[in-house]
């Protein structure tokens, strides 16, 4: 994604190099890949959209985001995750805004009705993008 997509969209369109005019957004386990790279990366992006997310992806989130912290709200405009009641991936969404909570990261987190589907996905790239404000 860094290497080959970001470039890539920046040689062909006006991208800003700027986190706060970035987004990233994904979901299921581009969900995931959403959260392992922009909380990584927050000098590329800040504003980050996961939804019905593959939590556990890269690994255990006191690994994977060793030097993540409080700090770092500071660089974050939106840290949004989104996920369905009845998405078998739910438990681990639940699990992962816990884990943030424990490292007071801000972020939203919305739960609705619904499974592991485009029709809840559609919704949840809507209410991301509202939100989105640079």
């Amino acid at each position: 994604l860094l290497e080959e997509v970001l470039p890539l969209a920046e040689k062909q369109y006006k991208v800003s190099s700027k986190p706060a005019e970035r987004a990233i957004s994904g979901l299921s386990m581009g969900g995931g890949e959403t959260l392992y790279t922009g909380l990584r990366h927050l000098d590329k992006f800040a504003w980050i959209g996961a939804m019905s997310s593959a939590t556990q992806l890269a690994g255990k989130p006191d690994e994977v985001f060793a030097s993540l912290s409080e700090k770092d709200n500071a660089r974050i405009k939106l840290l949004w995750i989104a996920v369905g009641k009845s998405d078998f991936l739910l438990k681990n969404n639940q699990g992962f805004v816990e884990w943030l909570k424990s490292k007071k990261i801000e972020h939203k987190y919305v739960e609705t009705e619904g499974a592991h589907t485009w029709l809840v996905w559609r919704r949840y790239l809507t209410d991301f993008l509202s939100q989105v404000n640079w």
